[in-house]
């Protein structure tokens, strides 16, 4: 997202950059019997909850033969393509799961680190533990869709923000213009 603050007859004299964060996530459960993922998100309205429902996506893992220590845990260092991102992931086998973070599952144990080759993207586990009650982040939600639904939901959010951001550019002097674009909007989920 970028705003110019400019006047209109000559080059921009203020760039004013306006970064939007992709941090709408709560949570993420998996259901093995379904093979589903259900996200616990919010709408551009922070009022708006959703629950994101999907089948979980295959995913290509290169499992390589690189080691390192994370945690005084063995790992294995693993690579993939997830939705337009290409991950480099470090997972331990002394944990047994194939769920990881972020809905890159099916290695075969816990994935304690994890970037994009970017660094757009970075995670670390910093405490594992083991939780014996079941995490409920359910009672709030108002809606359940799917994730083609939620993307509509994200881009129509960006241009109800383009045309606020519009609005407020007609209450400035007239020699300023705000100039803006959502069309560079990034999230962890490009594709």
């Amino acid at each position: 997202e970028e705003t110019k603050l400019q006047d209109q007859n000559e080059e921009p004299k203020f760039s004013y950059n306006i970064k939007i964060k992709d941090t709408i996530q709560y949570f993420i459960k998996y259901d093995k019997i379904l093979n589903e993922t259900t996200e616990l998100v919010s709408g551009f309205k922070r009022n708006k909850l959703y629950q994101v429902v999907e089948i979980v996506p295959p995913i290509i893992w290169n499992i390589t033969e690189e080691t390192k220590k994370i945690n005084q845990h063995d790992c294995t260092k693993a690579t993939c393509n997830f939705r337009g991102r290409n991950y480099i992931v470090w997972f331990t086998t002394d944990i047994q799961t194939n769920f990881g973070p972020l809905k890159l599952n099916g290695l075969p144990g816990l994935i304690l680190e994890l970037c994009d080759e970017t660094k757009e993207v970075m995670l670390s586990a910093i405490v594992i533990k083991q939780e014996t009650k079941p995490i409920n982040n359910e009672k709030s939600i108002s809606k359940i869709i799917s994730r083609s639904d939620y993307q509509k939901i994200k881009t129509e959010g960006a241009k109800d923000l383009e045309q606020s951001l519009k609005q407020l550019s007609t209450k400035m002097d007239r020699q300023f213009k705000i100039v803006v674009s959502t069309s560079s909007i990034k999230t962890i989920e490009m594709d």
